[in-house]
């Protein structure tokens, strides 16, 4: 889409809550976001990916929390990724916020909208039936099962803005996912 250029890689730099310099920290193991809509270098990225291969898929749904309530909202897509060795299994878990739905009886004390986060995507990539970590087509991309489509980044979400001519939406396609996992699975 030609937007390259706008697009800072932030990598996994540490992150505290504004008025907390010493507080407790986050580090995404990678993270970016739009250099026009955020030009100051300690801006909040817009995605953030938190992977874990000894970290349970719930100890990442915590982290997961923090970056949506630390940043006050303005981390706007946590993607997940959850490396199961023994099952052979790639779990990719795309979060976003979403306005929570008002509490029966409740009465509004605050003008600003509640959010909560929501799983708004599933991806299971699995290796097919007989590939093991010694197999001879272990780093072939066929020999991975991508289950429920690509993964779709919301072109708002990531570049804080609605998409111009020829713009649109990230996918990561089910053959760049397959990519993904033989490169998972090259480093375990």
């Amino acid at each position: 889409m030609g937007l390259k250029v706008d697009w800072r890689s932030v990598g996994s730099a540490t992150f505290r809550p504004r008025g907390h310099p010493g507080g407790d920290g986050g580090e995404g193991d990678s993270s970016g976001g739009p250099k026009s809509q955020r030009p100051g270098g300690k801006d909040w990225p817009t995605l953030v990916i938190e992977a874990g291969h000894s970290e349970s898929l719930e100890g990442l749904r915590r982290d997961m929390r923090w970056w949506f309530s630390a940043s006050d909202h303005q981390v706007k897509i946590v993607l997940l990724a959850k490396l199961e060795e023994m099952r052979g299994k790639i779990i990719l878990e795309k979060w976003v916020e979403v306005s929570a739905p008002p509490r029966s009886g409740a009465t509004t004390t605050r003008a600003a909208t509640q959010l909560q986060p929501s799983c708004s995507q599933v991806i299971d990539i699995t290796r097919a039936p007989g590939i093991t970590n010694t197999h001879p087509n272990r780093l072939n991309p066929t020999s991975y099962i991508v289950t429920r489509g690509a993964l779709r980044l919301e072109f708002g979400h990531l570049f804080l803005r609605p998409p111009g001519l020829g713009e649109g939406d990230v996918i990561i396609s089910i053959p760049q996912l397959q990519t993904y996992a033989v490169n998972v699975w090259m480093v375990v």
